[in-house]
């Protein structure tokens, strides 16, 4: 679908049987996401997979360190959600004043062989992530990085390993 709005709603629990995230925007256009609250996920809070021209605004993630205790998903930190937003490879999105925390990675444009391209974060906060803060990243295997990524006004806090992590093809 396109052109749809999610607006304040309390969402929590993914499925961890799955590779499943608690909002999961695919092969879609024009969305518009804002006030959202998501809570103990082990995978993700926000994907935004192969879908262009998104918006998510006011957003709170916190994976409230879930951990994969009887999840038959592996996630890639056991301890904690893996990502709350991500362009999954995705172009020309706009996440603007959300709010992650205790994730493993807060906000991610990422390619594979399709390259991300134009998204921008906008007065972002990320606490307390575990591996990332911000990044521009390939899943690796010949994947290209993304392009003209801005990233501006945005707040890490108590990351892990980086603040903000881009990285080349």
């Amino acid at each position: 679908g396109a052109n749809n709005t999610l607006r304040r709603n309390l969402l929590y629990f993914n499925n961890c049987n799955n590779n499943s995230h608690i909002v999961s925007v695919e092969n879609s256009t024009g969305n518009l996401m804002e006030e959202n609250e998501l809570y103990d996920m082990h995978r993700g809070g926000f994907l935004i997979y192969q879908s262009n021209n998104n918006t998510l605004r006011r957003n709170y993630v916190n994976s409230r360190n879930r951990n994969d205790s009887g999840c038959g998903y592996p996630s890639i930190n056991p301890n904690a959600g893996d990502e709350d937003y991500i362009a999954y490879p995705s172009s020309n999105n706009i996440f603007e004043n959300n709010v992650s925390e205790n994730s493993n990675a807060a906000f991610f444009s990422q390619s594979t062989t399709i390259r991300s391209v134009g998204n921008k974060f906008y007065g972002n906060v990320a606490i307390g992530a575990k591996a990332e803060s911000f990044g521009n990243s390939n899943s690796g295997g010949g994947a290209l990085a993304g392009q003209d990524t801005v990233f501006e006004n945005d707040v890490s806090i108590n990351s892990g390993n980086f603040g903000f992590r881009p990285a080349s093809s």
